[in-house]
């Protein structure tokens, strides 16, 4: 079942832990609120024409 979480955790959340945890530490960083930062990456996603949260580093 393990793999199964894991595989089904990363349709919800194409990103791996490390990437979460950095982008948090930034917003952190910056005084940002969830919500800003969701926007800032997704703003990104957007303006390189994905529709797929996987393709992009939310990190970047």
């Amino acid at each position: 079942m393990r793999n199964t979480v894991s595989e089904l955790q990363g349709y919800f959340c194409p990103f791996g832990s490390l990437d979460i945890r950095a982008v948090c530490k930034i917003g952190d960083d910056l005084d940002m609120s969830e919500n800003e930062l969701f926007d800032i990456i997704n703003d990104f996603r957007e303006s390189i024409g994905s529709e797929s949260w996987d393709s992009i580093d939310p990190v970047y």
